[in-house]
């Protein structure tokens, strides 16, 4: 409470005098007490802003110009900015105003607030040499092009491109007609691939395997499995087939070295080859 008193109590106007005035006048010494423009005043408005609420100055304020003896204030969101205003005034007045939008109601004219609020911006304003001309954007020359002189260059620049697309047509032409001869010539030797039927799924080796020895139950697999179990399927045998080898002992035909595998593409095929129904 007793800080809040502290800062809504009015300055007093010698520290105006110590801390603000000497850098107006400055500031009017150093531009021979020339005014800003409309579009310096607008800059100022729009930079103490950010610079106090770090933030832009939202787009839906509006700025116009007017005279006589009309004050530079904002009102519904309008600021009217007097031709005769002064660095001096533009910068007090917006000092005022972004208090306004910053305390709302706790707002007070000439306060410790405002008396703080106002030296930072003419210490900024003064550093940055605002009254110097540091607002105003340099306006660039206009440089004078003949028209005719760019469209040569356009049309140099197109031409070139076409060009290039020719080359790759040109590629593209040949490495197609290669094509188109091959095809031809194996259509000639009556080479023409079968339309598959709509649905047709390509088997693995693993199911082909599995379809010819239902078709040959006479085949018969001796698969190994660890410890009796069904974790390993190879490596795989195939019994009573027509082998050279003959057990003796037994008088039987039994299943060779030859005829292991260790993967079902193998597999199938020694199937394929002993298999009558295929």
């Amino acid at each position: 409470m007793q800080i809040q008193k502290i800062i809504n109590k009015k300055v007093d106007r010698e520290d105006y005098d110590q801390f603000i005035n000497p850098i107006h006048q400055k500031m009017k010494d150093e531009n021979d007490n020339k005014k800003p423009t409309f579009k310096e005043c607008i800059s100022v408005i729009k930079r103490l802003y950010r610079l106090e609420m770090n933030k832009p100055l939202p787009k839906h304020y509006e700025f116009k110009t007017t005279s006589g003896n009309r004050h530079t204030w904002c009102r519904s969101r309008t600021w009217k900015i007097n031709s005769q205003t002064t660095w001096e005034d533009i910068i007090h007045k917006s000092c005022h105003w972004i208090e306004y939008r910053k305390y709302g109601s706790d707002a007070k004219i000439h306060n410790l607030n405002s008396f703080r609020m106002e030296k930072r911006f003419v210490e900024y304003a003064y550093k940055h040499k605002w009254h110097l001309g540091a607002l105003i954007k340099a306006t660039k020359t206009k440089v004078e092009v003949n028209k005719d002189a760019l469209m040569i260059d356009r049309l140099e620049k197109n031409i070139i491109s076409w060009e290039k697309k020719i080359k790759k047509a040109n590629t593209f032409i040949k490495k197609y007609s290669k094509q188109l001869k091959y095809y031809k010539k194996k259509v000639a030797n009556g080479i023409v691939a079968k339309p598959r039927a709509k649905g047709y799924k390509i088997e693995s080796y693993k199911q082909k395997a599995e379809r010819l020895l239902e078709l040959n139950p006479n085949i018969e697999l001796d698969p190994f499995y660890e410890y009796g179990g069904e974790q390993k399927f190879f490596p795989c045998k195939i019994f009573q087939v027509n082998d050279e080898h003959w057990d003796n002992e037994h008088n039987e035909e039994w299943c060779s070295a030859d005829h292991e595998h260790y993967s079902w593409k193998s597999l199938y095929e020694e199937i394929l080859y002993y298999s009558v129904n295929k």
